[in-house]
């Protein structure tokens, strides 16, 4: 019965943050920030890890690789989540990811550094998330882009597939799936 009350928050959330909210031409750059941390903050809801050979790790680390502008409201909506085990960390080089769960990777990555990103997480139960157009088809996870004026959101499934993540199918029905 828990399963019901998340699905039905998630399917809330989404659509108040997709489809309540201004578009995103008519909303500030710190209002789409924020809908797009909100988006990061309801995925990890539906979104399984893989329990490691050491025991499930229940810290929720989050890296930030590269300059982003959205740092600081994925910093307040997982601030406002009142859990402890959350971790945010910036990071500038790919040995940092570590024990990460999720990889936030911002479009101020040279090319080579998204390519070394995308090579170290893959296979792994790495969520790579980024708002950069064309980062879904370049191997990363999941990708926020802005389509008809709303925030969107794509899965590259080829990546999903391998990395040995679950991922509910209420994300996976509302996503653009990228196979590639």
């Amino acid at each position: 019965m828990q399963i019901n009350r998340y699905i039905k928050l998630f399917c809330l959330g989404i659509l108040f943050l997709s489809r309540v909210v201004l578009p995103s031409k008519m909303m500030g750059q710190a209002s789409e920030h924020l809908i797009k941390a909100g988006f990061i903050e309801k995925f990890t809801h539906f979104v399984e890890w893989p329990v490691s050979t050491r025991g499930e790790d229940r810290t929720m680390k989050i890296s930030i690789i590269g300059k982003s502008r959205i740092e600081p409201a994925i910093r307040d909506i997982f601030g406002k989540t009142n859990n402890p085990n959350v971790s945010i960390v910036n990071i500038s080089a790919v040995q940092e990811i570590g024990d990460s769960k999720i990889v936030f990777v911002s479009n101020t990555l040279n090319q080579e550094l998204l390519k070394e990103v995308v090579k170290y997480a893959a296979g792994k139960p790495v969520m790579t998330i980024s708002d950069s157009k064309g980062y879904c088809e370049k191997g990363i996870l999941l990708n926020m882009v802005i389509v008809d004026n709303y925030v969107r959101y794509e899965i590259n499934k080829k990546v999903l597939d391998l990395s040995g993540l679950k991922m509910s199918s209420l994300l996976l029905n509302s996503a653009i799936i990228i196979e590639k």
